[in-house]
């Protein structure tokens, strides 16, 4: 914290982050800057909660932002250990395919994608966001997933619990 109308700062891990200036005047309302984000060149850092729910039977969307200079180039998500994929890869005269085959102990149902889950990517601002949509949830869907980032200085890993929302009934008399 300063009160000077300037703030110097030796650029750190530690100092980086988020800056806001505050004016107060005697008789006027304080001001109040909009945010200045002040970054390093270091491995990725998870701005997302490492507790999320979601309800039993429904869609759920986990949420993984990450924020770096430089920007990540891999960014997965892993549950009991084993990266998740919406398909697996095979491939046919040169070409590349997603299949998906789930396999039960009386037949084998195949299809182009993984039905249960979905991974969808977008650019952030210095960074990257993935969400891992988990379709029409079971009750073995809950536990602790683990969303890696990395870029060309280190990697990252936030371990997410995912536990299930309580569905609340509220009962009156009449």
């Amino acid at each position: 914290m300063s009160h000077s109308q300037n703030l110097t700062l030796t650029l750190t891990a530690r100092t980086s982050g988020v800056y806001f200036c505050h004016a107060t005047v005697p008789g006027f309302d304080r001001v109040v800057s909009r945010p200045a984000e002040v970054l390093t060149n270091a491995r990725p850092r998870i701005s997302s909660p490492s507790a999320q729910t979601g309800a039993l039977g429904g869609d759920i969307h986990l949420d993984c932002a990450a924020v770096s200079v430089p920007e990540p180039h891999d960014m997965h998500w892993r549950y009991h250990g084993k990266e998740i994929d919406e398909g697996e890869r095979w491939t046919t005269l040169g070409q590349y395919f997603f299949f998906f085959c789930r396999v039960t102990r009386s037949s084998c149902k195949c299809s182009l994608e993984n039905p249960h889950y979905r991974i969808v990517d977008s650019h952030i601002q210095n960074g990257r966001r993935s969400t891992l949509i988990i379709r029409e949830s079971v009750s073995t869907d809950f536990g602790t997933y683990t969303c890696y980032v990395e870029n060309s200085l280190g990697a990252t890993e936030l371990e997410v619990k995912l536990t299930e929302r309580r569905k609340h009934y509220h009962f009156t008399r009449v």
